[in-house]
């Protein structure tokens, strides 16, 4: 079996899919990305023989990684509805008392993250981590290669064209259960389902007010198209993968 890469990006269900995956491999086999550049030098530091036996890279990395490997591998990842996915990020941020931005956020409503530019995984975040183009960390981001506002459709054609050619394995929060039985038949695991984590309570989407509404449907235009394609994609490979049975 290829070594597996789950690009987890922020609010979709990632801890879960965490707590879910590790067990199905010895500590040995797997890579836990951290938030800092030393860990891509880190594994392509490892000896030959500790990279050839990893089976799971995991953490909050870009599309490109299987190119630090000599072994086959293959992608997976959870996208989610992204005006959703922005809302929870704010929630989630307020109510983690760790979180790299919450004293940063202190004080702004809704409106004023999503226009203050404070993190760069609301800006079409998800074709960011998909397109290749990016390197994605934390702030400061000083080494952020795509300034806020910059993606355009040949970064979403980008995301588009890898999650077709890499990404035997792919889905959304929304259809989470098909996801899992994808994941599960092709890793010739037990189908299983998994409780989604880090989950905070939010105001539907209906209830936000308009003016907040359109700033964040500004900024995930990309973000939108790509996950209506997956949504699609998922279907198709779930079709062509369990249709017999």
């Amino acid at each position: 079996m290829p070594t597996l890469i789950y690009i987890h990006i922020p609010k979709t269900a990632g801890t879960a899919m965490r707590n879910f995956l590790h067990p199905h491999f010895v500590p040995e086999e797997v890579y836990q990305v951290g938030e800092s550049k030393q860990y891509r030098k880190g594994l392509v530091e490892l000896p030959q023989a500790q990279q050839d036996s990893l089976k799971l890279v995991f953490g909050h990395i870009c599309f490109g990684w299987h190119e630090l490997l000599t072994q086959d591998c293959i992608y997976t990842t959870l996208l989610r509805n992204p005006v959703e996915r922005i809302v929870s990020l704010y929630y989630y941020i307020r109510s983690s008392g760790n979180h790299y931005l919450h004293k940063e956020t202190e004080g702004m409503r809704l409106y004023d993250f999503v226009t203050s530019k404070i993190s760069m995984t609301m800006d079409n975040g998800m074709v960011r981590q998909l397109c290749q183009d990016e390197d994605f960390m934390k702030i400061p981001y000083a080494d952020m290669k795509l300034p806020f506002g910059s993606l355009n459709y040949n970064h979403l054609n980008e995301a588009k064209l890898n999650l077709e050619l890499y990404f035997p394995i792919v889905g959304t929060v929304e259809q989470l259960p098909d996801y899992m039985s994808l994941l599960c038949k092709t890793m010739g695991w037990d189908i299983a389902t998994i409780p989604v984590e880090n989950k905070v309570p939010h105001p539907p989407i209906e209830h936000i007010d308009a003016k907040t509404l359109t700033a964040i449907e500004d900024i995930v235009q990309l973000d939108m198209e790509l996950y209506k394609f997956t949504e699609r994609l998922a279907n198709e490979k779930a079709a062509s993968l369990l249709g017999g049975e």
